[in-house]
């Protein structure tokens, strides 16, 4: 099991970032986070709850998201600037 911090990019904080974490990332371990079982699952379930289906998705992404060799499962934390997203992340409590 992976002893490193773990998270999750949306797509305006990747594009904003993905230039300075490529030079951090240099000597260091860089993962990708895949879908497993549950992804759909839990991405449908979020889109019952009001979750946009980009939003779900990264939310389930988060939550059951691992790393090619599968022995990591979700991430520590999401990094987003979508402010509805936020909001309703907070009326779950998540």
């Amino acid at each position: 099991m992976s002893a490193l911090m773990r998270c999750l990019l949306d797509k305006v904080v990747a594009r904003r970032t993905v230039e300075g974490l490529l030079r951090l990332a240099e000597g260091n371990s860089l993962e990708v986070a895949f879908p497993t079982r549950y992804f759909t699952r839990w991405s449908r379930r979020l889109q019952e709850f009001g979750f946009t289906p980009e939003d779900a998705r990264v939310l389930a992404l988060a939550s059951f998201g691992s790393n090619q060799d599968g022995n990591i499962l979700g991430m520590h934390w999401v990094a987003t600037y979508d402010q509805p997203s936020m909001s309703l992340w907070r009326v779950f409590g998540l």
